[in-house]
């Protein structure tokens, strides 16, 4: 068995018992429809220690983001073709049968939940106390972490705020233009156009002189021209 293998199987009565369920080394636990709480253990390229990824995933936001790179992609090749000529021609990406951490749009390493609050990794020689330290940290930190983003309500109370329940060097201290307005997308769905505006109007701002602009100008415009169809909500 490989050793990020073993670290997982001992780890997963922990995730399975707060109701995960197993890919692999990646663990989802879908909240609300569409909303997918994310574990993933992670390897280290040079192969003697591992570390752990949390995320939360919304599943629209997701389809927006793959949207918007296929568009920009697909005008680039209308608008510079010489450029694009031996590239392949980009096609839209389907979703999995899981989550991968990679494709949440909110993300953090487990170390950063725990004091000192910054990136950290396990070595694979000090295996029971790396396994004992995960499984600690995902009990007392991480899964009790995620459940403050249960719905999309709490991801737009919690997301780029300085809420007092935030854990010291998570991932709300971003504020990218991206971030914003995929959190206008999900202010637009709940209902509050006027605070969606205004983030928007902030990121288009930002984007001005730089290379995703062009990005941000077709997102921007989806988001305004998208229609709520109502936002799943919990059981």
């Amino acid at each position: 068995m490989k050793p990020l293998d073993a670290v997982v199987s001992r780890v997963s009565p922990v995730l399975k018992g707060a109701h995960y369920r197993r890919y692999g080394p990646t663990f989802n636990k879908e909240r609300e429809s569409g909303l997918v709480h994310v574990v993933n253990f992670q390897g280290s390229k040079w192969g003697d220690e591992f570390t752990v990824n949390v995320g939360v995933q919304i599943r629209e936001l997701w389809e927006l983001e793959m949207e918007a790179g296929y568009e920009v992609a697909r005008r680039l090749r209308i608008e510079m073709p010489d450029l694009y000529k031996r590239t392949p021609e980009p096609a839209p990406r389907k979703p999995s049968k899981y989550v991968f951490e990679s494709d949440c749009q909110l993300r953090l390493r487990l170390g950063q939940l725990i004091p000192p609050y910054q990136d950290k990794s396990w070595k694979y020689s000090r295996l029971e106390e790396a396994i004992k330290q995960v499984s600690d940290a995902l009990t007392e930190m991480a899964l009790l972490y995620l459940e403050m983003y249960a719905s999309r309500e709490d991801v737009v109370k919690h997301w780029m705020t300085d809420s007092p329940a935030r854990f010291d060097g998570d991932w709300r201290v971003a504020k990218s233009g991206r971030d914003l307005l995929l959190k206008a997308r999900l202010l637009k769905d709940l209902g509050r156009e006027s605070d969606a505006d205004g983030l928007i109007e902030q990121a288009l701002k930002e984007s001005e002189g730089t290379r995703w602009h062009g990005w941000a100008v077709w997102v921007a415009q989806r988001i305004k021209n998208h229609k709520d169809v109502g936002v799943p909500r919990r059981d």
